[in-house]
């Protein structure tokens, strides 16, 4: 694409030096399956994949390609009655850890992740259930460490965790550091 600095893109309205886009397969429209708990009516919250793009002004004698590591905190969910569906890009990560805290007195939950690899086509994406059935104690808390990677479930486009309930903090940390 030509730069073109006198007309703006959307949606951030500047001007357009360079168009780039992730090589990978995504789809800002996914969600699970019926086979891993989803139900009509669920809220989906997606994260969109952040491109990280560097510039070097003057030649490098070596350039060691390496993604910069991903975290995510998730505090407020949509309010339902049913699970939320977090969706975070992550794209051949090897090392995961998420944790997840119950800070409702009144409820117990049951925390599922899963790992998901698009297709063209939402009739085409694998799913697979990485950690299902944990279930989180009145005011406790969960923590899957490394379940990705060597010994781990296996590589991903993207991993969904499913939460119900409103007061449940949850760090996601991905890296490509097994």
């Amino acid at each position: 694409m030509d730069a073109r600095n006198e007309v703006t893109y959307q949606p951030s309205a500047r001007p357009g030096r360079i168009l780039m886009w992730s090589d990978d397969l995504y789809d800002p429209t996914y969600v699970p399956s019926a086979a891993v708990g989803y139900a009509p009516g669920d809220p989906v919250i997606r994260v969109t994949p952040r491109l990280d793009v560097m510039q070097y002004f003057v030649p490098q004698q070596s350039l060691v390609t390496r993604r910069s590591d991903r975290e995510h905190y998730f505090q407020s969910y949509q309010l339902s009655g049913t699970p939320s569906w977090v969706v975070v890009p992550c794209y051949g990560r090897k090392y995961g850890f998420v944790e997840i805290s119950n800070r409702d007195p009144l409820v117990s939950i049951t925390f599922r992740v899963i790992g998901v690899n698009y297709g063209i086509g939402p009739a085409f994406h694998q799913e697979k259930v990485i950690f299902s059935g944990a279930l989180v104690a009145v005011t406790g808390q969960i923590l899957v460490n490394n379940f990705l990677g060597a010994g781990g479930a296996g590589m991903f486009d993207a991993l969904v965790f499913s939460v119900q309930g409103d007061r449940m903090p949850m760090r996601v940390y991905l890296s490509d550091e097994a």
